[in-house]
């Protein structure tokens, strides 16, 4: 039996300085390989602060969805807190359109029809009132 891992990445670093961003986007083909028991599988983008990350995309994983059907997923990895969706304390949803966890129901074919997803993580800035 061969497994064959691939790990493929997109990296942008910025600097300290006069530059502020409020996002990011990719556009990512959307998969669903075989996976089993604790394997899965992922397409997905990172924006990193120091230690704190969040991540968001697409993820085939039997041992958190209970099937291998790719999903719609946020990550959270802030100070001690480590979740999946809206599993974190204080998480809040602000737009219901955005169905974390929903299965994805079109998928690319090896060879075939290629299918992606745009996704986009941006900064909310309220107004004091």
């Amino acid at each position: 039996m061969f497994w064959t891992f691939i790990t493929q990445y997109a990296i942008v670093e910025t600097i300290d300085g006069p530059n502020k961003y409020s996002g990011a986007s990719a556009v990512l083909s959307v998969h669903q390989p075989n996976v089993v028991g604790k394997q899965y599988s992922a397409g997905r983008m990172m924006i990193q602060n120091g230690p704190d990350s969040l991540q968001v995309g697409w993820r085939v994983d039997p041992s958190l969805f209970g099937d291998a059907r790719p999903r719609l997923f946020i990550y959270t990895n802030a100070s001690q807190s480590h979740c999946f969706n809206t599993n974190c304390p204080g998480f809040v949803i602000v737009d219901t359109e955005i169905p974390l966890g929903e299965v994805i129901g079109k998928v690319s074919i090896r060879g075939g029809t290629s299918v992606a997803m745009e996704i986009y993580i941006l900064q909310v800035k309220f107004k004091n009132s």
